[in-house]
């Protein structure tokens, strides 16, 4: 079963922890549905935290011109875990991956 993407707001911007299973669909979501249209990729961004169980994240930042909001989408895994590719919903992400 899954891990449902968990949405909050932190530091005064939008986060929301998906799992890597979640991450296409939320991603997607996002960018299509008419109340979000996120539809800029702005980076992708990874980090390291060494003392969590799930020890790597990937952080993916969106915009909404028309809504002139942002967004951040992070998914925390392990090494041996494969990220799935977003170039089909973001081509630009591309270059980032």
């Amino acid at each position: 079963m899954g891990q449902h993407p968990i949405g909050f707001i932190e530091n005064n911007e939008i986060l929301i922890h998906a799992g890597i299973e979640n991450l296409y669909s939320t991603l997607l979501f996002l960018k299509t549905d008419e109340n979000c249209k996120f539809k800029q990729l702005i980076d992708i961004v990874p980090a390291d935290y060494p003392n969590e169980e799930k020890r790597f994240k990937i952080y993916y930042l969106l915009l909404s011109h028309e809504k002139n909001s942002r967004i951040k989408i992070s998914i925390s895994f392990n090494i041996e875990e494969k990220i799935p590719s977003i170039t089909k919903i973001y081509p630009s992400a591309n270059w980032m991956e």
